[in-house]
């Protein structure tokens, strides 16, 4: 491969002699000067946080994405209904939602400052034909790394001469020490197997070796990884993917009207549109339902209505079957309410049906 007159790369798979030619490198290892050069172009050997982190406005950034500004009005459209408990329950998923969502980034951006406390603050390098220890951070593709027992690689490195056992546990989880050596030379299979290489994070356990730097910082493998850990997505919840599905039916296809579209009875299933008038159980059953109601319906402009959505929902079915709704009929007979109780999860009334008195019942089936 030919290198770039300004940016000297590397295959660390290529042969060794073919590498050194194209990092520009040497056995006796690189100058002051070079080095100096080369910091300037591939930068500090050192993990870098994304830029920009602001934990205000990540935190708001939570409360205002397209999402949670649907669901803010979606609660808002809830409470305007009268749906008090629906609107407090968005709000609940949104502040829910925002506070999950804040803490994995910061997780994100606590896991670069993680894998960076497995890089060494010094490294021992080959400069100029002399062995030095330098800053970590300062090393460059094309250094001559000297790794010893009890070492922690700095960088990315191909082995030019010695064996070590290298603890890979940060990368691989293996928790036994592999032998890597310079007379092991690897082609195939993946990188992190390969038996003549190097990688930063990781931990030389006996042994001394010499290796050529190829990759520094963000490139390395350990560089890689705390890029994907601050790139990371988090799927939607069941909980969030119906939560839009609600804030979307509220904000979005809704009018805050009711209809009753299906009838059960013992005579079977209808609907109050196509309903047989006169039948004597859908009578009785629509004459619970305008009895059991505290809604209205306007005289005079038969789509106006006042009260809860659902009981103008039954209402209107009520009517629609050939019951008087009117509340003067209603409170002529009249004898006791009993207002809906949520642990009961029913209303009922006393009515007065000629010479008998008649309890009609409204609430959740069970």
């Amino acid at each position: 491969m030919t290198a770039d007159p300004g940016l000297e790369t590397g295959d660390s798979r290529e042969p060794l002699e073919r590498l050194l030619r194209d990092l520009r490198a040497r056995p006796e290892g690189l100058s002051e000067r070079e080095v100096t050069r080369r910091l300037e172009v591939h930068g500090p050997n050192e993990l870098v946080r994304r830029a920009g982190w602001d934990w205000p406005r990540q935190l708001l950034g939570q409360f205002t994405h397209p999402l949670a500004l649907l669901l803010w009005l979606a609660a808002a459209l809830a409470v305007l209904s009268g749906t008090v408990v629906l609107g407090l329950a968005i709000v609940a998923v949104i502040v829910l939602n925002a506070v999950l969502a804040f803490v994995q980034e910061q997780q994100a951006e606590r896991a670069v400052e993680a894998l960076a406390a497995y890089l060494p603050a010094r490294a021992t390098v080959i400069r100029d034909g002399e062995r030095r220890t330098v800053q970590a951070r300062d090393l460059v593709p094309g250094d001559i790394l000297v790794v010893e027992e009890g070492d922690r690689v700095s960088a990315d490195a191909r082995l030019l001469s010695g064996g070590i056992e290298v603890d890979l546990s940060t990368l691989t989880g293996e928790s036994l020490p592999a032998f890597r050596s310079a007379e092991l030379t690897d082609v195939g299979g993946t990188l992190l197997t390969a038996r003549d290489l190097l990688f930063s994070g990781t931990s030389c356990t006996s042994g001394q070796a010499r290796a050529l730097v190829f990759a520094t910082g963000m490139r390395t493998e350990l560089g890689r990884i705390a890029a994907l850990s601050q790139r990371v997505g988090r799927d939607e919840s069941p909980l969030e993917r119906q939560a839009k599905r609600v804030a979307w039916l509220i904000a979005a296809l809704t009018q805050n009207r009711m209809r009753v579209t299906d009838l059960w009875t013992a005579s079977g299933p209808t609907s109050p549109d196509g309903a047989r008038l006169g039948d004597p159980t859908l009578s009785a059953l629509a004459a619970s339902m305008a009895a059991c109601s505290n809604a209205e319906l306007s005289v005079d402009d038969p789509g106006s209505a006042t009260g809860d959505p659902t009981e103008v929902a039954l209402l209107r079915a009520s009517a629609t079957l050939g019951t008087d709704v009117s509340p003067s009929r209603r409170a002529r007979r009249r004898l006791r309410q009993f207002h809906f109780d949520p642990a009961r999860r029913l209303m009922s009334t006393v009515d007065q049906d000629g010479e008998r008195r008649v309890i009609n019942v409204k609430g959740a089936p069970e």
